[in-house]
């Protein structure tokens, strides 16, 4: 007793399974990518470590006004730095323009406590300080060696720069 199948309940069934198929889903994929999203700009972390070394400076000569006439000029330059690297990732300066501000007088904002910690001993601070210059200019030595060719010129100065500001703070 096997019913026929008839090309009326073939394409009946065909219609019932096509609305069930359009109806029943939750809609379609959402496309996904299968390309990991870009890693972030090698520049940012030279940034972070340029902005730190401004503070380092700053609270260097803040806690030892006696090394002011050391720190200062490096200060300045560290500034420039800043900018420049604003400048090639497209960021507003606004920011290293207030540093840069600060920089001609490391002292006015007298005990700031937000600045890094700054060791007792003026040597020992010097060396510190030396300390974070020489991991920043092995920072943009790494980053040199895979940056654009663009780019390599202003990374190869940050090395460089590092290497003569860790000879004056010797």
């Amino acid at each position: 007793m096997a019913a026929a199948l008839t090309r009326r309940r073939f394409l009946g069934c065909g219609g019932v399974l096509l609305v069930g198929a359009c109806t029943g889903g939750t809609g379609p994929a959402a496309p996904t990518s299968s390309a990991p999203p870009p890693p972030p700009d090698p520049l940012l972390a030279l940034l972070e470590e340029r902005e730190g070394l401004l503070a380092a400076y700053e609270a260097t000569g803040t806690a030892h006004p006696d090394l002011i006439g050391r720190v200062q000029p490096l200060q300045s330059q560290t500034a420039e730095h800043v900018t420049a690297l604003r400048l090639a990732l497209a960021l507003p300066t606004a920011t290293s323009t207030s540093s840069a501000g600060s920089s001609s007088t490391p002292a006015s904002k007298g005990g700031s406590t937000s600045g890094p910690a700054v060791p007792a001993d003026p040597a020992a601070a010097l060396a510190e300080l030396r300390s974070a210059v020489q991991a920043s200019g092995s920072a943009a030595e790494s980053v040199c060696v895979s940056t654009t060719a663009e780019r390599a010129p202003l990374v190869g100065s940050l090395a460089a720069a590092s290497a003569c500001h860790a000879l004056m703070l010797s």
